[in-house]
């Protein structure tokens, strides 16, 4: 780790909202995906009182130290954990500090609440809903079966390819009283019961 010794410690501005005495030091980022790889740090005494998720599975090693989270208690020098998309953590806690060594597979944005026994379907139902209220008209296009979703940027083309997929989007869309179109074939009929 001494090749990073001269990389400064960035501060909280990086993960938005995280409280002041979280640094990190980026070793990777991927442009396309936004995962990263990097070396992060409690510094003595830092503390966060609010619960988070994320969009993405995040690991993390602790180099050195001991940190506590209000789920999980303590996790000290050699602790090690994989956490799903969506799943509550926080609050945090350290008294002497930490050095760790984290990855994410897509983009770290930090969903703050303080609902410690929300689960992670309805974190993701959150999440889901914030971007349809954020970006509505992104919302739309993603949502529309008359095109493939190609991304212009990578070549790629990104779908809703199995039903189960589309129902629950569909049903999503529902309960949270979007209005969109029904004009799409996808091998099935719906049956709509107006309430």
């Amino acid at each position: 780790m001494g090749t990073y010794a001269e990389m400064p410690w960035q501060g909280p501005a990086f993960f938005s909202q995280t409280a002041s005495g979280c640094l990190l030091k980026l070793l990777h980022f991927d442009e396309k995906t936004h995962a990263m790889t990097f070396l992060y740090s409690m510094t003595p005494g830092f503390q966060q009182d609010n619960i988070s998720y994320h969009d993405c599975a995040e690991e993390a090693y602790h180099v050195w130290g001991t940190s506590w989270m209000m789920q999980f208690g303590d996790l000290p020098t050699g602790g090690y954990f994989w956490r799903p998309a969506y799943v509550n953590h926080g609050a945090f806690y350290s008294e002497h500090g930490i050095l760790g060594f984290g990855r994410t597979d897509g983009d770290l944005h930090n969903h703050f609440h303080h609902n410690a026994y929300s689960n992670p379907d309805e974190n993701a139902d959150r999440a889901a809903a914030r971007l349809i209220r954020q970006k509505p008209e992104l919302n739309k296009w993603m949502q529309s079966h008359d095109h493939n979703h190609f991304d212009f940027e990578y070549g790629e083309s990104f779908s809703t390819d199995t039903e189960n997929d589309r129902v629950h989007i569909h049903d999503a869309m529902h309960s949270m009283g979007v209005k969109h179109s029904h004009d799409h074939d996808h091998g099935h009929h719906h049956h709509h019961h107006d309430d």
